[in-house]
């Protein structure tokens, strides 16, 4: 009889210890897919930051080229007038 409950006792603390390595895999997990949707949300918010950021950048060209457009215009009309 002492045997029978001794084995159902082990059993039963085998059972719980599968249990809790269950559950810490399955946090495991789910600590692995937050972090890398977290990641993902981050990558996401550095990808709109610099397409913003290049579209300033081009901005900036074409008023630079325009400028310097007109300055080469302006000096030729210069030239042509002289």
């Amino acid at each position: 009889m002492e045997e029978t409950i001794l084995k159902a006792s082990i059993n039963n603390r085998m059972m719980n210890t599968m249990n809790i390595l269950g559950i810490s895999e399955d946090l495991q997990n789910l600590i692995q897919c937050d972090m890398e949707n977290q990641t993902y949300q981050i990558q996401r918010m550095l990808a709109d930051e610099l397409d913003a950021y290049k579209g300033k950048i081009t901005n900036m060209w074409r008023t630079i080229l325009k400028k310097y457009m007109s300055y080469i215009k302006v000096k030729k009309t210069r030239r042509i007038k002289e």
